[in-house]
């Protein structure tokens, strides 16, 4: 038996596949634009191969006009001109394959004590890729087989992969502390001119990744990774809509009522929302009150742990994460089983009240490296063995049901 999307295996039933509806692209052109069909194709492909005909031009664009022989024999005056003209210039080199390149590589500029914040940053995304490959990255947690819960069940039993498989959401507060820490760093050195510069930075920040999400759509909502991926397409993009697009255009998908289109995305709205309603007000008290930003601080983190608390008993969700309820579309439940999976557990993950902890104190640790303190040998010693032990603690205690599974409630 074939099925178009995704097939569904009855574990009650031998060898019953039931297939998924076929909702392809219906769902996002409303039936206007058949499916496969060429004027389909044309609606995807035609902006990918702009991208790449603009990125591939400029590439060797800026590599002739850099090489004087071949500029001047090569080059007409106009394409040259594009190179050094004030607004075309800047677009020109951000598409350029080599400059993005040599730019990922290259060593972090300013104060080189945060050279090593690039290593916390890779070992969150393995960490991250890691929980992700071992749950909605198995085939039979995607199509719901038996096979699927004993594997959760395995994760639960390990005493050693269990807190780290399951406490990938960690990898995720990585990333939040180590973008406040770099931006609330970078703001205060720019000293009284810091809210100019924090305005500049939103719109730069929110551009470029606006960017990549609308590329990552484009590729994810297109006939060709529906015929490549089709599970991927049935668990992540039948169940968007105009409106789930949208919402991930204008970095509102953490907002959704489930993560059930393209979910995993959820963080790009949550980090642009955190940058552009905490980073300025938090700079400008603590840069003239410090005590009361202080007081400000802790009642932000205190109170969102509280909401966490009082959140995750109400919906009894505290022993429980992605690893338990993948961010999927499930297409054979229907609408009140799907909202009663992922009840209690979204908005926690999702929230800037309840993710925002985090954030807001390493705002605190920017100002403080900004100012440039020297702490002894000793101190230093004291505080990377004692933070790092914590870590370690803290990943075994956030989910004790894997060491301790008839405690309950924690």
């Amino acid at each position: 038996m074939s099925c178009p999307v995704l097939t569904y295996r009855n574990p009650t039933l031998e060898d019953d596949i039931i297939c998924l509806p076929d909702s392809r692209s219906v769902w996002l052109w409303g039936g206007l634009v058949p499916p496969d069909s060429s004027m389909e194709w044309a609606l995807f492909m035609v902006p990918s191969l702009a991208w790449i005909i603009a990125v591939l031009f400029s590439t060797l664009l800026r590599f002739i006009s850099q090489t004087s022989f071949l500029s001047s024999t090569l080059l007409p005056p106009s394409l040259l001109h594009l190179t050094i003209d004030p607004t075309l210039s800047p677009i020109i080199s951000a598409l350029d394959i080599t400059k993005s390149h040599a730019d990922l590589l290259s060593g972090r500029e300013g104060d080189a004590r945060l050279g090593c914040l690039d290593y916390f940053r890779v070992a969150a995304m393995l960490w991250v890729f890691a929980n992700h490959l071992g749950s909605e990255g198995r085939v039979d947690v995607l199509e719901r087989l038996p096979s699927s819960e004993g594997f959760k069940n395995a994760i639960h039993t390990h005493p050693g992969l269990g807190p780290f498989l399951g406490n990938s959401a960690l990898g995720v507060e990585i990333f939040l502390v180590l973008s406040a820490t770099l931006i609330a760093k970078a703001l205060r050195a720019k000293g009284e001119t810091f809210s100019r510069q924090w305005a500049r930075y939103i719109v730069r920040r929110s551009l470029r990744l606006w960017l990549c999400v609308a590329a990552f759509l484009v590729l994810a909502f297109s006939p060709l990774l529906r015929h490549l991926l089709p599970r991927f397409y049935g668990t992540m993009c039948t169940a968007c809509g105009w409106q789930g697009v949208a919402s991930h255009l204008t970095f509102r998908s953490n907002t959704q009522d489930q993560p059930t289109c393209l979910g995993y995305l959820w963080y790009l709205g949550l980090d642009i929302q955190l940058h552009a309603v905490t980073v300025f007000p938090l700079l400008v008290i603590l840069s003239k009150w410090r005590r009361l930003g202080i007081v400000i601080v802790s009642i932000l983190i205190v109170g969102s742990m509280i909401l966490r608390g009082l959140h995750c008993a109400y919906y009894e969700t505290c022993n429980k994460s992605d690893v338990d309820i993948p961010f999927i579309h499930i297409a054979s439940l229907s609408a009140a089983e799907i909202e009663e999976t992922y009840r209690g557990l979204w908005s926690i993950y999702s929230s800037i009240l309840t993710k925002g902890g985090p954030f807001v104190m390493a705002v605190v640790v920017g100002v403080r490296i900004s100012e440039g303190k020297i702490i002894t040998e000793r101190q230093a010693f004291h505080r990377f063995w004692g933070g790092l032990i914590g870590c370690v603690v803290i990943i075994w205690a956030i989910l004790p049901e894997y060491w301790w599974p008839e405690m309950g409630t924690n």
